[in-house]
């Protein structure tokens, strides 16, 4: 039978009771089928590439007619045998899906065994799959990710919107907070999964995935130029924001900021910092691996030695800084800082400027460019130069305040 779909057509089949198959007499292929019980469902039948004989054609489901109008499933026909036109096999694509591992599967699975072994920043890599990727798209096939999926999740980190499914209901979905990432940090969703899809095309050839959607995400423009060093006032606003409930990780993460201001570490180290790391008697923090892949010995002021005195994890456990809840590093602190930083109106500085204020407080000591590369464990100067405009500014202090004593002599020079 062949005649025009329409819903005044589904209805008057469902109301006959009868198998029926139905032809559309619109699009060419393109069929309906009702059976005794009323459930309607279109199709296509089409001939896949390369095979010859009416044997070979298959039939491919488009979807119900209860969810879709019939304009909606024509189109959707339309662009299948499109599809089929240009040489891809429906029936195939998606058995090759339904063989095709979830985001989550291929993270636990592959993704970070293999990190762990080859990347130094690999729980950086860890804290944005778990608190960002995952919660949104996890439960998607790998095959079933598309440019579009990432690039939304980006904007939404960006725009400060929730970042979990569309509905918000997503369990486990992470929110953002006030005005959102920063751009370096919404790029780094499309850096993570750039690099998991190329592995999982040419390293584990996993089934089912042809492209890398990662591959054709926009990045937002960054500008790395920017620099924020807190003053002793604003750091007093911190402390006083952070003025703690006991028991609260407040109290422990005001402990953490103290602790970042006052050595100036980068954040990963500071939370995987270990007791038996420490030698208070040198007043020395011995880290065995930073950024650089290599070890850095870091000494301890005496604030820093009190600020140590003071943990609670001392004799209790292996780590300074220890999740309350696991006993492990903090996988991420974000929260509880941006709570800490938004309360002392500082809801602008970021965790890694406190590593910038560190540096800022050396200069302004009097602290050599050399002598601040050596304590931040930067392994070039090119990264210490950033801060040469508070050298100068040191050193023109430095030399007027020698000179300045001499002042009295400059009148004698001058008369005539």
């Amino acid at each position: 039978m062949k005649a025009l779909l329409s819903q005044a057509l589904i209805d008057k089949l469902r109301k006959d009771g009868a198998r029926a198959e139905v032809w559309d007499s619109k699009l060419a292929n393109f069929f309906l089928q009702v059976r005794p019980s009323g459930a309607a469902t279109f199709y296509i039948r089409y001939l896949p590439t390369g095979e010859v004989g009416a044997s070979k054609r298959q039939s491919f489901r488009v979807g119900a007619a209860a969810v879709l109008s019939v304009g909606q499933r024509r189109a959707m026909a339309q662009g299948l045998l499109a599809r089929v036109a240009l040489g891809h096999n429906p029936m195939e694509e998606k058995r090759q899906s339904r063989a095709c591992p979830s985001l989550a599967e291929v993270v636990e699975e592959h993704y970070l065994p293999h990190i762990k072994q080859t990347k130094k920043s690999w729980d950086t890599d860890e804290t944005m799959l778990r608190c960002h990727i995952l919660p949104v798209l996890g439960r998607k096939s790998l095959s079933s990710v598309t440019t579009r999926d990432i690039e939304s999740l980006m904007q939404s980190m960006r725009d400060g919107r929730p970042t979990g499914l569309a509905d918000g209901r997503a369990k486990g979905a992470t929110r953002t907070r006030g005005e959102g990432y920063a751009p370096a940090t919404c790029n780094r969703v499309c850096i993570v999964l750039r690099y998991l899809f190329n592995l999982a095309l040419d390293k584990w050839k996993l089934p089912g995935i042809k492209s890398n959607p990662a591959s054709k995400v926009e990045m937002f423009s960054v500008n790395n130029v920017r620099q924020v060093f807190l003053s002793p006032t604003q750091i007093a606003h911190l402390v006083e924001a952070g003025q703690p409930k006991p028991g609260q990780q407040n109290e422990l993460t005001l402990k953490i900021v103290m602790f970042l201001v006052l050595t100036g570490v980068r954040k990963a180290n500071a939370l995987k910092a270990r007791w038996c790391e420490i030698d208070e008697e040198r007043a020395m923090w011995n880290i065995p691996v930073t950024k650089s892949g290599k070890p850095q010995h870091l000494q301890l002021s005496q604030e820093v030695l009190s600020l140590l005195q003071g943990l609670p994890s001392r004799g209790s456990s292996e780590y300074l800084f220890p999740n309350p809840k696991t006993g492990r590093p903090f996988v991420s602190v974000y929260y509880s800082w941006n709570t800490l930083r938004r309360s002392a109106g500082l809801g602008h500085v970021r965790m890694h400027d406190l590593r910038h204020t560190f540096a800022s407080l050396l200069v302004n000591g009097g602290a050599s460019l050399f002598m601040v590369q050596k304590a931040l464990g930067h392994s070039s100067p090119t990264m210490t130069q950033r801060y040469a405009h508070l050298a100068d500014h040191t050193q023109r202090m430095a030399i007027q305040n020698a000179t300045s004593q001499l002042s009295g002599l400059i009148p004698q020079l001058t008369q005539g």
